[in-house]
């Protein structure tokens, strides 16, 4: 054959002319739920024709999934040298089904073949389950959700699946399933014919020929009905309390009292049993309590049936506990120092309750000053003290308010007024000074603190004892608790002083200080000395002017000093000091012996302690006595007068000779 021959052969259509077609069954396996796609899990059919040259395109297929749905139309692919029907499917529950599976030629074609595959589906579902407690009351048809159950496979519906329930009595019932997307509920309906509690096993499986299953233990408490009501009451603290606290009704009226134990929990953290009493179905609790404080307290009866009987009921009511408290007090007068801290007893208190603690109250203390802080209570047995620590700043007498109250929500309470004397301690330091005579002195010669720092140089007084025999009033400064007090005083004479300041708190205050210190007056005087000549007689007495000093310091007197005369002729004698404003002359009386000239040493010195002196080198000349004058003739009375004269003439000479005249 020719090439051109050929081409046109093969540029002509091909006709499947097939009339045999051979299929082949397949085995095939999908989860329910999940969509089988024949490209993941494998084709429905193979299928082979005896036209070679047929192609996908000369079949059809269809396709029954078998579980009732309506057929599908496969796809035809080409599996050399056969060809593969494919289809998609999801199947609703697991199960084995029979897929048939028809192929046909396209017209002209008129092969066909039908062929069966087995499809299993498998099991998807994983159940798990959660338990659940209920209760019933024996005799009585009580419906309820016994357990609770999720399944992975969301899509699965509550008629999916069937239900037990084993009551836990010996019978065994359906449950109903309610629920969708993997959330499921059974139900069930049951009457115990006695209380107790049950173990319920509760089964959900997949329906057939599905195998999953779970299974859980619920709790069924199967109990009369009991009631319980409590009672409110009314005790007082420390007092005990003993009456009923509740009531309450079973409905198994066949019960005594013995069928019962209850318990009251009084609210304040105990708890004892309570004591039944009734009969019919009716019943009361009673209790014994004391209560430590007053208050409201949750009570709570709780009253339970004893085996076989399972039923319980608690009430609550509310005991309102009353005060026992009756609170009174007694001031106290306390002392106290300005700047400094008080602690101590501010007030005594008693209780009518004496059983009552310490730490049952609670005290504050209005310190009068516009502070209030809380106090420390002590003591027990019915005697309180309340003390505290606290520290004025100013002195003074102080209403000191203190309030015991009992703790909350306690209500007693009691106040006194306590008084508070409040000093200060004032303490004085003098200060050494140095002054000069008859030179005025101003300046600081103490200073003082007060612990009342309030106070002002208003509220005190200072004077100042110079140590001269002077007080005067001092000059205070200062502030906030220090001051300094000056004066002013001129010294008379120099010397050592015994300095003293006295401080003293102005009305109310009495705080008072008395300090020491030494005032040295310094010397002021400057003495000169001047000489003098004087003319004397030989024994006739000299009396006069020996010499003379000037004194810078112009207010001395001639009584502040003393004077010492050598007349030269080994004599010695004090002079007279006269003048004064800075001038002074000192003389004195003097006999001379002999007629010479002589050197007078005069000193002027202040007297003590004065340290001022000076020295000057006065002359005397001294002259003979003038010549005797001849007598005339005397008679015998003249005679003996003149024989005394010269007498005594001549006892005055032996005495000069022999001496010196002071």
């Amino acid at each position: 054959m020719s090439l051109c021959v050929c081409l046109m052969l093969l540029a002509m259509p091909v006709v499947s002319a097939a009339t045999v077609i051979t299929a082949f069954p397949q085995s095939v396996t999908v989860a329910e739920g999940t969509t089988f796609n024949s490209i993941d899990d494998g084709p429905v059919a193979i299928f082979e024709d005896d036209n070679p040259a047929a192609t996908a395109a000369d079949f059809t297929a269809t396709i029954d999934w078998g579980d009732g749905s309506p057929t599908t139309t496969g796809a035809i692919a080409v599996n050399e040298p056969q060809f593969s029907v494919l289809g998609t499917h999801t199947y609703a529950d697991e199960g084995t089904f029979t897929v048939t599976v028809t192929i046909n030629d396209v017209s002209p074609g008129t092969g066909t073949a039908t062929v069966s595959t087995t499809m299993t589906v498998t099991e998807a579902d994983v159940l798990s389950g959660t338990p659940r407690t209920f209760s019933g009351a024996p005799g009585t048809s009580f419906s309820a959700t016994v357990a609770m159950f999720t399944d992975t496979l969301t899509t699965n519906t509550a008629s999916d699946f069937t239900a037990t329930i084993n009551w836990g009595d010996a019978t065994i019932s359906a449950g109903a399933v309610s629920g969708s997307a993997g959330s499921f509920r059974v139900i069930g309906t049951h009457t115990y014919a006695a209380p107790g509690i049950f173990s319920v096993v509760v089964t959900l499986n997949d329906d057939a020929p599905g195998t999953a299953t779970a299974q859980v233990t619920s709790t069924a408490i199967v109990s009369n009905t009991l009631t319980a009501a409590a009672l409110d009451i009314s005790p007082t603290e420390h007092a005990a309390f003993n009456g009923n606290v509740a009531t309450f009704t079973d409905s198994d009226t066949s019960r005594t009292a013995a069928s019962f134990i209850a318990s009251v929990t009084w609210g304040d953290g105990t708890t004892s049993s309570g004591t039944v009493a009734g009969s019919n179905g009716a019943f009361t609790v009673s209790g014994q309590h004391t209560y430590a404080d007053e208050g409201s307290f949750a009570l709570s009866v709780t009253v339970a049936e004893t085996a076989p009987g399972i039923a319980t009921s608690t009430a609550t009511a509310t005991a309102t506990v009353k005060e026992a408290d009756v609170l009174s007090g007694t001031p106290v007068t306390f002392s106290a120092t300005a700047g400094s801290s008080f602690s101590g007893t501010v007030a005594h208190f008693a209780d009518t309750d004496t059983v009552n603690v310490a730490g049952d109250f609670v005290a504050t203390i209005n310190w009068g000053d516009g502070t209030t802080t809380p106090g420390t209570v002590s003591g027990g047995a019915g005697a309180f003290l309340v003390s505290g620590t606290h520290t004025y700043v100013s002195s003074g007498n102080f209403s000191v308010g203190v309030t015991l109250s009992d703790d909350a929500p306690g209500t007693a309470t009691a106040t006194v007024t306590s008084s508070a004397n409040v000093n200060s301690t004032l303490v004085a330091t003098a200060s050494n000074l140095s002054a000069t005579e008859h030179t005025a002195f101003s300046g600081t010669v103490a200073s003082f603190t007060d612990s009342d720092i309030t106070k002002t140089t208003a509220s005190f007084t200072a004077s100042i004892n110079w140590g001269d025999g002077t007080t005067t009033s001092g000059t205070i400064a200062g502030s906030a608790g220090s001051f300094t007090v000056a004066g002013q005083h001129t010294y008379a004479d120099e010397g050592s002083f015994p300095l003293s300041v006295t401080v003293t708190e102005n009305a109310p205050g009495t705080a008072t200080s008395t300090a020491s210190a030494t005032a040295t007056v310094n010397e002021a005087d400057v003495l000169t000395g001047t000489s003098v000549v004087f003319s004397a007689t030989q024994w006739s007495p000299f009396s006069g002017t020996v010499a003379r000093f000037t004194d810078t310091d112009t207010v001395s007197t001639a009584a502040d000093f003393v004077a010492t005369i050598d007349w030269g002729d080994g004599t010695t004698s004090a002079g007279v000091v006269s003048g004064g404003s800075g001038a002074f002359l000192v003389s004195g009386t003097h006999t001379y012996a002999s007629h010479q000239t002589f050197t007078v040493i005069v000193t002027l010195a202040d007297d003590a302690p004065g340290t001022a002196t000076a020295t000057t080198t006065s002359t005397a000349n001294v002259a003979a006595p003038a010549p005797a004058v001849p007598a005339p003739l005397l008679g015998r009375y003249a005679l003996i007068l003149l024989a005394f004269v010269l007498a005594g003439a001549g006892l005055r000479l032996i005495r000069g000779a022999g001496r010196r005249v002071v």
